[in-house]
């Protein structure tokens, strides 16, 4: 998975971040909103 590799986290850390059953760092969330150019801001917990 792209975006794993990207923020350099499991596969399984990202699936679980989408089922909400895990909610990412700050410095992750902002790995992951850079990723996808956005601000951190346009995406909901």
């Amino acid at each position: 998975m792209a975006l794993a590799k990207a923020v350099e986290v499991s596969r399984q850390t990202i699936v679980a971040i989408e089922g909400k059953d895990y909610y990412p760092s700050i410095v992750l969330a902002l790995k992951i909103a850079e990723y996808f150019n956005k601000p951190v801001m346009k995406f909901s917990v």
